[in-house]
Order: C-alpha cells, then sequence, then structure tokens
C-alpha cells in the first residue's frame, strides 16, 4: 500500500469514526493497519488522532500523539448535559463547604456575641461592635453585608487552602 491509499483509507475511517459508525477500538487497530513503506525502506504508519505519517524504527512500536479527548460540546444539548454532569459530580463537595462555611460563620458570629460583647447586650462605647452583634436598631446598616462578606473571604481562603492541598 502507497502512501496515497492509504490516506484515502485513512480518510474513510476518520469519517467513520467522526460519525459514529465505527468504535474508538476499531479505528485505532483499523488505522494501525495502514502502513507503508517508502522507497528508501522506512516504514511508516498513520497517527490516529493527528493524521500524521510518524516513522517506525524496526522492532518500535509507534505511540499516538494523544487520545481523543472530550472536547468542547457542538451543540446546546451536549453543553447541558456536561454541565449536569458536573454539577452532580460536584455538588456533594460543594455541599460540604457551603456546610462548613455556615458552621465556621456560626461560630464566629456566637463568638463576637458571647466571648467579646458579652452577650446581645447593648455595650457603649463600642458602636462598631454592637452594630455588627444586634440586627435590631443598628447604627450600622451594613450588618447582613458585613456577615456576607466575612463568609465570602472565608469560603475564599478555603478554596485556595484547598488548592494548596
Amino acid at each position: 500500500m502507497n502512501f496515497e491509499e492509504a490516506g484515502r483509507q485513512y480518510v474513510i475511517l476518520k469519517d467513520r469514526f467522526d460519525n459514529n459508525l465505527i468504535s474508538l477500538e476499531e479505528f485505532e487497530h483499523s488505522v494501525g493497519k495502514l502502513a507503508t513503506i517508502a522507497p528508501d525502506g522506512k516504514k511508516w504508519k498513520l497517527d490516529p488522532f493527528a493524521g500524521t505519517w510518524v516513522e517506525v524504527a524496526p522492532g518500535e512500536i509507534p505511540v499516538p500523539s494523544k487520545k481523543r479527548g472530550t472536547g468542547a460540546p457542538e451543540t446546546l444539548l451536549q453543553f447541558v448535559f456536561v454541565f449536569i454532569k458536573s454539577l452532580l459530580k460536584s455538588l456533594p463537595k460543594l455541599i460540604m463547604i457551603g456546610l462548613l462555611m455556615a458552621v465556621l460563620t456560626w461560630v464566629a458570629h456566637t463568638y463576637i456575641i458571647a466571648k467579646v460583647n458579652d452577650g446581645l447586650m447593648y455595650v457603649a462605647g463600642r458602636t462598631a461592635l454592637n452594630s455588627v452583634v444586634h440586627l435590631q436598631q443598628t447604627h450600622f446598616p451594613g450588618v447582613n453585608a458585613f456577615w456576607g462578606l466575612f463568609a465570602y473571604f472565608l469560603s475564599s481562603f478555603l478554596m485556595r487552602a484547598h488548592s494548596c492541598f
């Protein structure tokens, strides 16, 4: 078989594989049979995924350049399936991180109320602390924003700490 015939066979096999008419194993096996010997006596095989010719040394088995990856989804439906699959895969982790953040935020808030502020009593002279702890009659309207930002920065810290390990 010469280079032109092998090239035409490869195009046909690649088209059948892209249209899901043959499996990955069949495609790799069939392309692996498309070996050609050049006029100088060197043996060449087609790389199944790159479609390029690879020189084969005597006794050497050629290694394909890369496996076919999942790649980007081509249709909106494929994207939706990939999104839902990744969401379901990461959902337990997200729930655990959310629960951990909630507990840590609750602990910090409780510590400030019970220890630093001596309970829910209004302490004269501690305007900022009173504003953060007390939700009613607050002098600082951003109490909820404070705790939301606290949880945000806490979660950012946890995610960065998790990525270091």
